[in-house]
């Protein structure tokens, strides 16, 4: 009788481990693209940008306080900017990382504000 409830849970399918993980990242993976994507990321970049401009290297949570978004939210926009190659970013104390502007960045800046005064 044993060895028939051992081979009855042997045959029965295996559980997922925890579906709930899977749904979660797929929510979280979700999340991180329509934050980047959303029609307001230019803005916000900018602002972050020109925050830099101004700054002696924030970390990624002086950058969040600053531009008032949650510390994960500037944490991808400051990977967009520096995959973009208008920021960098540099070790700090422990895990934490500061944030300054390139000069690609300083020159999108400078054309952002050209065409600011060009449109008034």
């Amino acid at each position: 009788m044993q060895l028939q409830s051992i081979r009855e849970r042997a045959q029965q399918p295996a559980r997922a481990v925890s579906p709930g993980l899977e749904e979660m990242d797929r929510f979280v993976e979700q999340l991180q693209e329509s934050l980047v994507h959303a029609f307001d990321r230019p803005e916000i970049e900018g602002r972050i940008l020109a925050f830099l401009n101004h700054s002696n290297g924030p970390t990624t949570a002086g950058v969040a306080a600053e531009m008032r978004i949650r510390p994960q939210a500037a944490a991808v926009h400051l990977s967009e900017l520096e995959n973009a190659n208008r920021v960098w970013s540099q070790p700090s104390h422990g895990s934490a990382v500061t944030w300054h502007i390139s000069l690609e960045g300083q020159h999108y800046l400078g054309q952002r504000a050209l065409e600011a005064t060009s449109i008034r």
